[in-house]
């Protein structure tokens, strides 16, 4: 099998750790695997980055690509964001991983937040059009299975669910040391936790507006937010001055698989208000660590929470806090139902999936 990999410049945190679990996984089974990305060249900085960083990957990338795809009987490109890559793999059975088709729905102006310019919208027409030259597609979640279906038509018939397993081992940290860890980031125990990026279907404006309104109820005055992950933009800095919870919100940024999993362990719970998703890992990274989960109601976050997570409507505010406080006094039973949806997610449950539908291809 030759796994490809995203760009390394674009910090792509869920698409890296799946390119590494994969390849760390299969050898340890002893696998024939290779594994290669774009490198970089002219590198995603400046005022062209994005421009070059295109040349990167677009017009360096895929003569090397087609070398490589030669000596191997599958080659699987393990997101959908590269499925133009697979013009390069053709004579080579592929896979390819579906995660979400957010960008191309998104581009079609399905989601009014999120306004995609024009060579985005070339680049999301190019994607859909490139799905159809995978012989199989293994989509994340039973939604992202529908959305294939409904948007890309020439989508692969052969396309079956894979759910995402966890992409790193479980970091084990004893009492002090994850006390520690998080004290070195500043905060103490008990926070609401949140960790996410920037685009708009994360809807961190509507994570403000949610936990604001749960600070209003009555023994959630003294709540307080954490926030990892992508930096917060201007304006949801503002959102948050001017709704007066400046004090209670703590930012602590990218952090690494240390710190997430004492953040995880000593919160109070997680909140992920999600417009959309196509998995949403931070529900069963939460559950893996005994965090109750508190998330949206929009798929597929119901799927994937099951009876673990409560959720609510990420539009209305106050009855997401309501949701929450009423909730509230059931997070033990929520830690142990979370326990056991996680073991579902494990690692070698994904890898066994794959392997299976490597065999197939290779047949």
């Amino acid at each position: 099998m030759l796994l490809v990999g995203n760009y390394a410049p674009d910090n792509q945190y869920s698409m890296n750790g799946l390119f590494r679990c994969l390849g760390r996984s299969l050898s340890d089974l002893g696998d024939p695997v290779g594994t290669v990305r774009p490198g970089r060249f002219f590198g995603n900085r400046g005022p062209l980055g994005k421009y070059r960083a295109y040349v990167d990957k677009y017009v360096l990338f895929p003569s090397q690509l087609k070398a490589a795809a030669r000596k191997y009987d599958v080659v699987h490109v393990v997101d959908q964001g590269n499925a133009m890559y697979l013009e390069s793999c053709r004579g080579t059975p592929s896979l390819l991983t579906c995660h979400d088709l957010l960008p191309l729905s998104a581009s079609l102006g399905e989601i009014p937040e999120w306004e995609v310019g024009k060579s985005g919208k070339v680049l999301q027409q190019w994607i859909k059009r490139s799905i159809g030259l995978a012989s199989s597609v293994a989509c994340v979640s039973r939604f992202t299975l529908s959305e294939l279906r409904r948007l890309v038509p020439g989508a692969p018939h052969a396309a079956e669910l894979v759910y995402n397993g966890f992409y790193s081992p479980k970091v084990e940290l004893g009492e002090a040391d994850s006390l520690a860890a998080i004290s070195r980031l500043g905060i103490e125990p008990g926070y609401v936790f949140h960790i996410g990026g920037n685009s708009p279907y994360k809807n961190k404006p509507g994570l403000i507006e949610i936990f604001a309104a749960l600070r209003k109820r009555a023994g959630f005055e003294g709540s307080r937010l954490v926030m990892a992950g992508h930096r917060p933009l201007e304006p949801l800095l503002a959102q948050v001055k001017s709704l007066g919870i400046g004090a209670s919100v703590h930012v602590v940024g990218e952090v690494d698989d240390r710190e997430i999993a004492a953040l995880y362990t000593h919160a109070a719970a997680l909140l992920f208000p999600s417009l959309m998703e196509g998995f949403g890992l931070p529900v069963i990274e939460a559950m893996r660590y005994g965090c109750p989960v508190f998330a949206s109601d929009r798929p597929p976050l119901p799927e994937i929470g099951a009876d673990a997570a409560r959720c609510f409507d990420p539009k209305q505010p106050e009855a997401a806090a309501d949701v929450i406080a009423n909730a509230w006094p059931e997070r033990n039973e929520m830690r142990e139902a979370g326990n056991l949806r996680a073991a579902q997610f494990e690692t070698e449950v994904m890898i066994e999936k794959y392997r299976a539908i490597y065999s197939r291809l290779a047949s």
